[in-house]
């Protein structure tokens, strides 16, 4: 069997419980963005990021995972008919998330993404315990029928937020120069601190002046996490205070969709290639983006 397979393949097979040796075992790596502070464009650079991706060739997923104010389907432009609720209510009652229900909740994103929005309200008869399992197993469900899964968690230390970051291939902690942010994204990394197999997280500086207050800004936080955690900080990259951010957010148009040549977005793009590099080798996904992309979605999508 080819280690990747189309989407629709993939769920469906998961989805009829084949036999052992007809089921994907490969589980593709999952970016994780989170903050300790809310306000700093954690969902904005969560929809690029998984966008940018998608542009490379990459089957990649956006899952929303902020439990009550989810908002990425705003920023895409999207007007979403189920959510991850679907989900939680599902768990809550005892059930467990399978690859129907997940292309139920599902919808196509823009530029070929698969997105599952998250939740906008209270849990209501469910448990944060059953909401937390709810987004572990529909991550789990994606992470074997995609090339790579993008989780946009939640602000603060919820248990839900060090659970996402401690098991992602990729945490990355969002913060801004303000102190207040680097206070909270410290406490957020300190809170990862013993997590059985989880790596530090890579820190993001967003809204920056320029290139040496982001240094800056991660230099206090990398420092003071080296002095009391023993830990090592690296910063993956760094995004410019930018109008065209919040002007692409009233417009309801994902930054890379809606300004694709302002700073904010090169910068974007920058941490994006990176991170396509590491995912897979450059040659490969070079390859892969000859491939039909739009007709692996659309057998996907028909397969909801």
């Amino acid at each position: 069997m080819p280690a990747v397979q189309d989407q629709a393949t993939a769920l469906r097979r998961i989805a009829h419980r084949e036999a052992p040796t007809e089921v994907p075992t490969r589980r593709c790596p999952v970016i994780a963005i989170a903050s300790g502070k809310g306000g700093v464009g954690k969902t904005t650079v969560a929809v690029s990021i998984a966008i940018g991706l998608a542009s490379r060739g990459l089957k990649t997923a956006l899952v929303d995972a902020d439990l009550g104010l989810a908002n990425a389907d705003l920023i895409c432009g999207l007007r979403p008919t189920a959510r991850l609720t679907e989900a939680v209510a599902h768990v809550s009652r005892g059930g467990t998330v399978t690859a129907d229900l997940v292309r139920r909740i599902c919808t196509r994103g823009p530029r070929g993404v698969v997105f599952v929005p998250g939740m906008v309200g209270p849990l209501g008869k469910a448990s944060m315990i059953d909401a937390r399992t709810a987004v572990m197993q529909t991550v789990d469900v994606l992470q074997q029928a995609m090339d790579v899964v993008v989780v946009d968690h939640g602000a603060g230390l919820g248990a839900s937020v060090r659970e996402g970051l401690a098991s992602s291939a990729y945490p990355i902690a969002m913060a801004t120069p303000d102190p207040a942010s680097l206070a909270d994204a410290y406490a957020l990394v300190k809170s990862l601190r013993g997590s059985s197999g989880s790596q530090p997280p890579r820190v993001l500086i967003n809204r920056t002046r320029s290139e040496a207050e982001a240094q800056a800004a991660h230099a206090r936080i990398a420092e003071v996490a080296a002095k009391f955690l023993a830990m090592g900080l690296p910063m993956i990259g760094h995004v410019p205070e930018d109008p065209a951010v919040s002007r692409c957010a009233r417009m309801r148009r994902p930054l890379p969709i809606g300004s694709p040549k302002s700073q904010a977005w090169k910068h974007l793009d920058r941490i994006i290639a990176r991170l396509a590099d590491e995912i897979e080798p450059a040659e490969a996904h070079r390859k892969r983006s000859t491939r039909p992309r739009g007709l692996r979605l659309a057998r996907f999508m028909r397969a909801r």
